[in-house]
């Protein structure tokens, strides 16, 4: 990264996981571990379905979800950037846990 300025980067705190609770402006995920987040959206956060733009009203429970943000003094997470992605083949929908994929005979 030599000759590119450090204030370029986003000092940024990311998770990853499904939406298991909606009370907004504050939402709750479970990552892969299922270590339950708070995530805090502010008029700033930038909300994206893939490549559309959409809102925070548009979040549903089950979305799956990559927030950037930073930490806060309540241990939330404040959003500023959020993308709905389709779930990974390995992530349960049902739990928010990851499904064991080695599939060999025992």
């Amino acid at each position: 990264f030599r000759g590119i300025p450090r204030e370029n980067f986003l000092n940024a705190h990311g998770v990853m996981g499904k939406i298991i609770k909606l009370e907004p402006p504050n939402f709750m995920i479970a990552d892969r571990d299922g270590v339950e987040k708070i995530i805090l959206i502010t008029d700033k956060t930038d909300i994206k379905r893939f490549r559309d733009t959409i809102k925070s009203v548009d979040l549903k429970l089950d979305d799956f979800i990559n927030v950037i943000g930073a930490p806060n003094d309540k241990a939330q997470i404040e959003a500023k950037f959020i993308r709905v992605l389709p779930p990974p083949p390995d992530f349960s929908t049902a739990t928010g846990t990851p499904i064991a994929t080695d599939t060999k005979p025992q």
